[in-house]
């Protein structure tokens, strides 16, 4: 019986996990990321640049903004959501690590190439992939990595 409601108490935290956003912090200065500031990355695809807020009464002041590629996400969080076409380009500007209760979590900082600035809001890629492997760590589907001339 103990073990029965162990397994379902570590099932529940597993569940509700992805419910709580996950402190980032910045590692841009460390080795192993520091040699992604300057990377560019190009849409393949459309992505929604999501703005966001981690204010629990969801006030309207937007935090940071996500590219997501499909058909993206909503909830309280979100605040306003516009789709940006293939072809933008994005400067890696900062790098941010977060460890949630499994694994480590990597988000890009990014700015837009030739484009006026969002202001203070950071723009993040989530990094999904390996940073050591090919394309950034990036789906391929929709961000290209650029080489560096």
């Amino acid at each position: 019986m103990a073990l029965k409601r162990g397994f379902m108490l570590v099932i529940g935290l597993l569940l509700t996990a992805g419910c709580f956003q996950i402190e980032m912090h910045d590692v841009s200065s460390e080795p192993k990321y520091s040699r992604l500031i300057g990377e560019h990355i190009r849409l393949r695809e459309h992505v929604w640049a999501t703005a966001i807020t981690s204010d629990q009464d969801y006030a309207k002041s937007v935090d940071y903004i996500v590219l997501v590629p499909g058909v993206g996400f909503t909830g309280p969080e979100v605040i306003s959501r516009s789709r940006i076409a293939p072809g933008a380009e994005y400067e890696i500007v900062r790098v941010l690590s977060g460890a949630p209760i499994a694994a480590s979590r990597v988000a890009y900082v990014v700015q837009r190439v030739g484009a006026a600035s969002d202001g203070d809001v950071p723009i993040r890629i989530k990094v999904p992939g390996d940073l050591e492997g090919q394309n950034l760590g990036l789906d391929r589907a929709t961000f290209e990595a650029i080489e560096r001339p």
